[in-house]
């Protein structure tokens, strides 16, 4: 078919050619190389290395974030329908979405991460990965061996990181060196075996034993899902993770301890006389364990403490008591200050007698309102006053001293028994003072760096340096071991009713009365980066191949603690890398 118009054919190929010859066809090598391309490129690289340098402190975290992005990408890229058709879950991560640690909190991203490691082998000794990993391991320790280099195989077993989750790595390493733990575990899942459900406490015994277990030197370990909690793309507190997972553990001891029970406990149970009794020189100021059956015994996790708090009036010293707070993590702050701490000062600022102005005081008002009434009567006998108004008066100053002599200073009390208006009530200066009444077998220490930044409005981290010493006597932080405390010998209750301004305790600079408990160093979990981001870093001791003969005198002390800092402190002894 040909056009009528031969002009307008070859005016369409003139066009057609014209436009051929500014535009010709390149490959795509010419494209890349284009400066457009080029620069575009230039600015992705240097954005990255940025916020790598800038997040990290050394050139091997600075790779280990980016083999982190590396995965997060590949696991964002891949399908989830077809992680789905080739993931295959073992027995052992099936479990009930009841019994694990929070599934909901847990992102998208973290369960597409879970199931790519188990199609490729990441999460089974016989997985392909996995022999990949072990082939290497085994051609790296022959080459260490010739060239008389410290192998793989003389490592402890470290957990992969491959979702931000160092923050978990560091906290569950940390508590792996812990020995009380496991045993407490132990103790009190025994019951839960017999059902056959995983749950975050069984979970977390069976990961201990695996980092503690020399068979596994050189291999990398993988945290079980039920284990994972907050995990997200984004940077998270491992003190978080720390109390998340605590929390979890009491639950499923709780769990482990209902089970254990018969179903008519009014027949099955029977009351342990020496277990109720109440010793004078209780561990924990008068407080003793519940009553319960005789297949499980009540016990302590090892990790949690009590604290006892004193707020006293410094005008009438009026004290309602020690309140006990039960703890697992000692809380303790560096505020603004950027010189260099050590832990006893820390401890001692954490425990001093705090000042709290202008504070309503029930003893204050009722004092104040005794007096004005023991006036007002008098007044009114003195001028004749009637006696109907003259017994109204009587009749609140009777009321008033009969709550004085009771020590009934509740609200109900003063507005209606004492009639005394709320815009009367006395305000004073008290004093509050938190110190440690028992101390837990395993101490978790927890230096708090971030602080709010007044002249940016913005949260920080305070990078100053702190000072821990290898042995921590707690001794002079607890309660009684101020010089000054009295107790009462002949009696097994114990009475804290000093001055308000004086300490419950010795301190760092005082005179203790007792020493102990002596707490071993076991664990440090160091911050490198900013208040934003980072890395966590576990360095813990770790049992040896091949571990010498203990003495008598070589016996470790039964008490544990483990650090939650950010300082540049090595530790000297053997330690492990998370």
């Amino acid at each position: 078919m040909t056009s009528q118009h031969p002009d307008f054919d070859e005016f369409y190929d003139d066009q057609v050619a014209a436009h051929r010859q500014l535009f010709p066809q390149q490959n795509p090598w010419d494209r890349i190389t284009q400066p457009s391309v080029l620069i575009s490129c230039l600015i992705v690289v240097v954005t990255i290395t940025y916020n790598l340098y800038a997040s990290t402190t050394t050139f091997q975290e600075s790779i280990q974030l980016l083999g982190t992005s590396l995965w997060d990408g590949l696991v964002f890229i891949v399908p989830e329908s077809l992680l789905n058709a080739l993931d295959t879950p073992d027995n052992s991560t099936t479990i009930a979405t009841s019994e694990s640690m929070s599934l909901v909190e847990r992102s998208h991203h973290a369960v597409k991460s879970d199931k790519m490691r188990r199609v490729l082998g990441l999460t089974r000794p016989g997985g392909v990965m996995s022999s990949v990993f072990e082939v290497r391991n085994r051609a790296l320790s022959m080459t260490g061996s010739v060239l008389g280099l410290k192998t793989e195989s003389d490592r402890p077993p470290g957990l992969g990181n491959m979702d931000n989750s160092c923050y978990q790595n560091s906290i569950l390493q940390g508590l792996s060196s812990l020995k009380p733990l496991p045993e407490y575990l132990s103790t009190y899942l025994e019951a839960s075996n017999k059902s056959g459900d995983q749950d975050v406490a069984q979970t977390l015994r069976t990961l201990i034993a695996d980092l503690n277990d020399v068979s596994n030197y050189g291999r990398t370990l993988w945290t079980p899902s039920l284990l994972k909690s907050m995990s997200t793309w984004t940077q998270q507190d491992a003190q978080e993770y720390y109390s998340k997972l605590l929390d979890d553990i009491d639950k499923s001891v709780a769990k482990a301890i209902k089970n254990a029970q018969p179903q008519h406990p009014g027949l099955a149970f029977k009351i342990d006389k020496d277990d109720a009794a109440v010793s004078e020189h209780s561990d924990d100021s008068g407080y003793q364990s519940v009553i319960t059956a005789p297949e499980i015994k009540s016990g302590h996790n090892p990790l949690e403490g009590m604290l006892a708090q004193r707020v006293a009036c410094v005008q009438c010293e009026h004290s309602e008591g020690l309140s006990m707070i039960p703890f697992t993590c000692l809380t303790l702050s560096l505020g603004l200050n950027k010189n260099q701490h050590d832990l006893y000062e820390r401890l001692d600022a954490y425990s001093k007698v705090e000042a709290i102005e202008n504070v309503e005081c029930a003893k204050c008002t009722l004092l104040k309102h005794e007096d004005l009434l023991s006036k007002l009567v008098d007044r009114m006998r003195h001028n004749g006053t009637p006696d109907e108004q003259l017994q109204k008066a009587l009749r609140r100053l009777e009321a008033v001293k009969l709550a004085l002599e009771e020590d009934d200073f509740e609200e109900k009390t003063l507005t209606e028994k004492c009639s005394i208006p709320a815009n009367n009530k006395v305000s004073s200066t008290k004093t509050k003072q938190i110190v440690i009444s028992r101390a837990p077998k395993s101490l978790a220490i927890h230096m708090q760096r971030s602080v709010f930044d007044p002249s940016t409005f913005n949260m920080m981290k305070n990078s100053a340096p702190v000072n821990f010493p290898m042995t921590l006597d707690l001794g002079p932080w607890c309660l009684g071991s101020a010089p000054n405390s009295s107790t009462q010998a002949s009696s097994a209750e114990e009475k804290w009713d000093g001055d308000p301004r004086e300490s419950m305790i010795a301190g760092d600079q005082g005179s203790s009365k007792f020493t102990g408990p002596i707490y071993e160093l076991r664990a440090v979990v160091t911050h490198y980066g900013r208040h934003e981001n980072g890395h966590y870093i576990c360095y813990r001791r770790y049992p040896r191949h091949s571990p010498p003969v203990k003495t008598v005198d070589d016996e470790e002390p039964d008490s544990r603690w483990i650090f939650s800092l950010s300082s540049n402190q090595r530790i000297r002894e053997p330690t492990s890398r998370t």
